[in-house]
């Protein structure tokens, strides 16, 4: 029966390689059309991915653990029903074919720069034995200083006897328990070490300033905690502060075009429309940000949708490149987690950054004289001081705080 061959897909135009994370199929199982096979991780996206044919997992090719060159063939499908001899993989609009004849070519290729440590071919092969290591575990092995020969007598759990990730850790740890240390050694996985990354070249490329306000929530508070049982039964999920902020940040950003802005050069980019950015804490650790597109074309209600559609797609591994391109502007809220005072990092290229912090009832002066227990945040902005001064911060946020203050508290929403 002829076998298809199922690829390393390319999720996004400059990602050179990917991880499997997990295989959800095992040798020997049906898979339909369209069903998620597999988990994959780049430097910028976590995604499932779906087998591009039905049939049944004939071979898997690239284990759990293993970093490969985008477009090597990673498992082959068994079908009876006759295909093209290249298969693409969707996801979302990225689609990455490999043709047939460039198969042994690509399995033959072992690029390898020792300087730099980069490799574009697939899994590499001890020179002394017959055994593969693949990038991943080669990268694991040089930063814990193991050697190649003491590589070699690992045990692995792999198709083979190959080494995955967890054989090398699992190695590590108990190298680390018979010699008495109590420290353990994690290596950075690639959500991780791209974080490192963004945020180290964020500081170096902006001058980062920081102001912060305060606003009155006391208002909003008191009408979420009034409706929030009756939102839940009408449309399904949560109503939660972060897209009442977001709204009043639209109507802000409308006013100040530069906060909402990027830099090319000695060039300032005014972009008319407003994408947000929103941070995501995600369930295993680590940070995701996916972008509402055209939210000044959203309503409050369009704005609690989209946080909760992304939210739910980026815990779950769903979202694909378009949901994280081209944001504007970011809003990312500390709060949930019990900080009330923030100081976010700059999500380049853009030029400005806002936290939300946690909602705190405290006394404060009112009316005059008067002391009253109010629900304060505090916003925490970081902004790109190349183009924004003290004066168009400051500005900006008393601005968001009077259109926080001034939010229509009257009806149901």
């Amino acid at each position: 029966m002829p076998r298809e061959d199922m690829i390393m897909p390319q999720l996004g135009e400059s990602v050179a390689e990917g991880t499997i994370l997990k295989w959800l199929k095992k040798v020997g199982d049906n898979v339909a059309y369209d069903e998620m096979i597999l988990e994959i991780s780049t430097d910028k996206i976590d995604s499932e991915i779906p087998a591009p044919i039905a049939g049944v997992l004939a071979e898997i090719l690239v284990e759990e653990g293993d970093t490969v060159p985008v477009r090597t063939v990673i498992a082959r499908i068994e079908t009876d029903i006759s295909q093209p001899s290249s298969v693409s993989i969707p996801v979302g609009e990225d689609q990455c074919v490999l043709p047939e004849s460039k198969v042994d070519t690509l399995l033959n290729d072992v690029a390898i720069s020792e300087n730099k440590g980069e490799h574009t071919g697939p899994p590499l092969q001890s020179k002394r034995t017959q055994r593969f290591f693949s990038p991943l575990v080669k990268r694991i092995a040089k930063e814990n200083n193991i050697s190649l020969e003491e590589l070699e007598n690992i045990s692995g759990s792999g198709v083979g006897g190959r080494i995955n990730r967890q054989d090398i850790e699992k190695y590590i740890a108990s190298s680390s328990a018979s010699s008495g240390e109590v420290t353990k050694v994690v290596p950075m996985d690639s959500m991780r070490k791209t974080i490192a990354k963004h945020m180290v070249a964020s500081k170096k490329i902006s001058p980062h300033v920081m102001s912060v306000h305060e606003v009155d929530m006391s208002a909003i508070v008191a009408w979420r905690e009034q409706w929030k049982d009756h939102f839940y039964k009408k449309h399904g999920f949560k109503l939660t502060y972060t897209p009442i902020v977001l709204h009043c940040v639209v109507q802000a950003l409308k006013e100040f075009p530069w906060i909402n802005a990027s830099i090319q050069g000695d060039n300032v980019i005014e972009h008319r429309n407003i994408h947000l950015s929103m941070a995501v804490a995600l369930k295993d650790g680590g940070l995701i940000v996916p972008v509402i597109k055209n939210a000044q074309h959203k309503n409050l209600i369009n704005l609690c949708q989209s946080v909760q559609e992304l939210s739910e797609k980026s815990r779950n591994k769903k979202l694909v490149m378009s949901d994280l391109e081209g944001g504007t502007f970011t809003v990312t809220n500390a709060g949930v987690f019990g900080t009330i005072m923030g100081y976010p990092i700059i999500n380049q290229p853009q030029v400005a950054i806002l936290a939300m912090n946690a909602i705190v009832k405290r006394p404060v002066v009112v009316d005059g004289d008067a002391i009253a227990i109010r629900s304060m945040m505090y916003f925490n902005m970081s902004y790109d001081h190349r183009i924004v001064d003290g004066m168009m911060a400051g500005r900006f946020l008393q601005r968001l705080c009077q259109l926080i203050a001034e939010f229509d508290v009257s009806g149901e929403p």
